[in-house]
């Protein structure tokens, strides 16, 4: 029997979304209505109506610059949970131009957010990494932390290593340390085929791909035993190692299956 305990990691964007969309809405500086009503629409959850109100202020040629910057920011979170990611990449590039420090920053972060979502994580890192030098205390931590995990899955692992270290000693967090520190043993990424709570059945789905994967030069499929959250022994059938997210995605749709997920390698496995 097939049991969904043990997804792997959850989507970088999601993570991202709990840890800084909170923290991330910049003080509007202007009274105008216009901006008081969309940001209000943003905090009451409608978001169909504070991306109206902010994008009509946001297009105005005549709007303040700064009006315009602020109503941009809020059109892109509005779009963003929305999931229209096109309009949310507009608006957000039009406030990490502003020359506001924290709402260029807040604005890089979130889009930093979308650019992960794509699989983008070059941009995302670059964006991760500006936002974060603008930032302070336990944002600018959770900024070079997301930098640092949208490098790894970039394959840039140099670079992802001391970014997690920056994400460290910016926090003075126990517990976001440590989790850090659990980020730091990632070493690349492979294909789990599923969890299962009967080690023959992961044996039979591991047999199933051998064939394609010895044709695309993936190495043996593994069963590995694992504990999940509640205690109980489950069998992860896996296969391959790779260097990188995009590189583990090309590798499932060579495989032809769609049920896959990727998930990290930790030192020691």
């Amino acid at each position: 029997m097939r049991t969904n305990v043990i997804r792997g990691t959850a989507a970088l964007a999601a993570i991202l979304a709990a840890a800084l969309l909170t923290g991330c809405q910049a003080p509007l500086q202007s009274q105008s209505s216009g901006l008081a009503a969309s940001r209000s629409a943003y905090a009451a959850g409608q978001y169909p109506q504070s991306l109206q109100k902010a994008r009509t202020i946001a297009d105005l040629p005549t709007s303040p610059s700064r009006d315009r910057e602020q109503a941009a920011y809020i059109a892109g979170l509005s779009a963003y949970r929305l999931r229209d990611l096109d309009t949310a990449q507009q608006y957000l590039q039009v406030a990490a131009l502003s020359d506001s420090p924290s709402l260029s920053g807040d604005a890089r972060a979130t889009l930093g957010l979308v650019f992960a979502e794509r699989g983008s994580y070059g941009l995302a890192a670059d964006n991760l990494l500006t936002a974060a030098e603008r930032m302070t205390g336990q944002n600018k931590a959770n900024a070079y932390f997301y930098a640092g995990v949208a490098q790894q899955k970039h394959g840039r692992w140099p670079q992802g290593r001391t970014t997690l270290s920056l994400a460290k000693s910016a926090s003075t967090d126990p517990a976001f340390r440590q989790r850090v520190d659990e980020q730091l043993k990632i070493t690349g990424y492979t294909l789990q085929l599923g969890a299962f709570t009967v080690e023959s059945n992961a044996n039979t789905a591991a047999q199933r791909i051998a064939g394609k994967a010895a044709a695309l030069h993936l190495g043996a499929p593994r069963v590995i035993p694992a504990v999940d959250p509640s205690g109980h022994t489950v069998y992860l059938a896996q296969v391959g190692q790779f260097s990188s997210w995009p590189t583990a995605l090309m590798a499932r749709d060579g495989l032809g299956l769609t049920n896959p997920i990727v998930v990290p390698l930790k030192s020691g496995q």
